[in-house]
């Protein structure tokens, strides 16, 4: 049964039905949203209603996606009913943001929009001259790194970042300050999570969904913002193409569709929408591209700020990993790579695939070497390290050895429709993943993994 959220309500406000109620701003408020509002508009100006209501609408969804567990059918729902500043906006797009938001959750996605949210806030000027041409989504990973580098000849580029705890805020400073602002001329860093006062933790519950599958609407939406009041006509979000596409590797799992050709195209569409976005484009430069793709042309110039980039989707729980590991004395580094996550899988062959390793950061747990992972003294690592590996190889493997027809067949979520990809492309992109992905583990994996690359495949 979902829970009927309510966004920008106070708990007194009658709501009918079962539903978990929040404010995201002042002192009664379970969620923080820091400072985004005063962040952008000391340098844009105040932003209008349908843009701070966008802004406000995407960190409601991100908070609720936190919030909001599969339940052991992995099924959930969202019911968001949500205060708004220009209701004839919303109105107007809420089956296209219900549609958009379904297909990037995986999970239906109802909106009810409520008139009424007033801002008692003064008017803000800002910068008159602050003007750009291109907005990029910069996350802290490679991907996102190697992106805003390709545009080293762009001018009038600023870099938009969402963080929920301190360690990636911490960490997408320190790859931000590397690069030339030249490049990037401002950063804006924005945090929206669950806050630290005890009320809110007692009202919200200490579970969190950590997919967080809603997070690049936050992003987008985030630039939008600031695009729409610098006259940006372009929002770059760079993530390779397998990743972006996020295929599923088995029926149990549940992949993210961050940067899917199929969202974008919903989210451009809802951005031309809003009075000020009308001419705006999203694009991922790294569509058609694979990891290895993206790395194999970089200068050292470049290259020599990859080991401060972040791929790992466990970050903030590597340092507790290292303290249960068996060996913990020889993995006391400073990385912040677990080495089993699909994310750090993938990076790691990658890397190795084109060559970069030397450039590369350190991992926890090397599953080159170490698998079938008997010594880690974790069972719960152990078992996940195994799991991931496994159904890497085996949805690797589908790609490299059945015929197209199989695979679509297996694989439904190739057939989209988009002017960004094709599925045939699709298609092309993965068995071109799949062959840099098993021919680099065949080249530096131990005995017990080779043996295993090259077992029977099961239908």
């Amino acid at each position: 049964m979902s829970k009927r959220i309510s966004v920008f309500y106070d708990d007194t406000d009658p709501l009918s039905g079962d539903h978990l109620g929040f404010q995201l701003h002042g002192d009664r408020a379970c969620v923080s949203v820091g400072n985004e509002f005063d962040q952008i508009e000391r340098l844009t100006g105040q932003l209008p209603p349908s843009v701070r209501d966008l802004v406000d609408i995407a960190a409601g969804t991100y908070v609720a996606d936190l919030f909001n567990e599969p339940d052991s059918r992995m099924y959930r729902e969202f019911r968001i009913t949500a205060k708004v500043r220009d209701i004839d906006v919303w109105k107007e797009n809420n089956s296209t943001l219900n549609t958009a938001l379904s297909f990037l959750t995986r999970s239906p996605v109802h909106f009810d929009f409520v008139n009424g949210k007033n801002d008692q806030v003064p008017a803000i000027e800002g910068q008159d001259d602050f003007r750009l041409k291109n907005v990029i989504c910069f996350s802290g990973g490679l991907d996102s790194y190697l992106g805003v580098c390709k545009l080293k000849n762009e001018k009038d580029t600023a870099l938009v970042s969402h963080y929920n705890h301190g360690s990636l805020s911490s960490l997408q400073r320190k790859v931000s300050s590397r690069i030339s602002r030249k490049i990037a001329s401002k950063h804006f860093q924005i945090f929206v999570g669950q806050g630290k006062n005890e009320r809110r933790r007692r009202d919200l519950g200490p579970q969190l969904n950590s997919l967080q599958s809603s997070r690049s609407f936050l992003f987008l939406a985030l630039a939008g913002a600031i695009a729409i009041k610098t006259g940006a006509k372009r929002i770059s979000m760079f993530e390779n193409g397998p990743i972006a596409l996020g295929i599923p590797y088995t029926p149990s799992r549940i992949s993210t569709r961050t940067v899917h050709p199929v969202f974008l195209d919903f989210m451009e569409r809802l951005l031309h929408k809003i009075p000020g976005g009308e001419n705006i484009s999203i694009e991922n430069p790294f569509q058609k591209k694979t990891k290895t793709d993206i790395l194999l042309n970089q200068l050292e110039p470049v290259l020599r700020n990859v080991n401060a980039t972040c791929s790992c989707s466990h970050m903030t729980r590597v340092n507790l990993m290292k303290s249960r590991l068996s060996n913990s004395e020889l993995r006391k580094g400073e990385y912040h790579h677990c080495g089993i996550c699909i994310p750090c899988i993938n990076r790691r062959i990658s890397v190795l695939c084109a060559g970069k390793e030397k450039w590369d950061d350190q991992y926890l747990i090397d599953f080159l070497s170490e698998y079938p992972f008997n010594d880690l003294g974790s069972d719960s690592m152990s078992t996940e390290a195994m799991l991931n590996i496994q159904d890497s190889i085996v949805f690797a493997r589908h790609f490299r050895e059945d015929e197209a027809s199989d695979v679509f067949e297996r694989y439904p979520e190739l057939f989209f429709e988009s002017n960004r990809l094709s599925p045939n492309e699709a298609l092309k992109l993965e068995q071109r993943w799949a062959d840099q992905f098993l021919d680099t583990i065949q080249e530096h994996a131990g005995k017990r993994l080779k043996e295993d690359l090259s077992a029977p495949l099961e239908n």
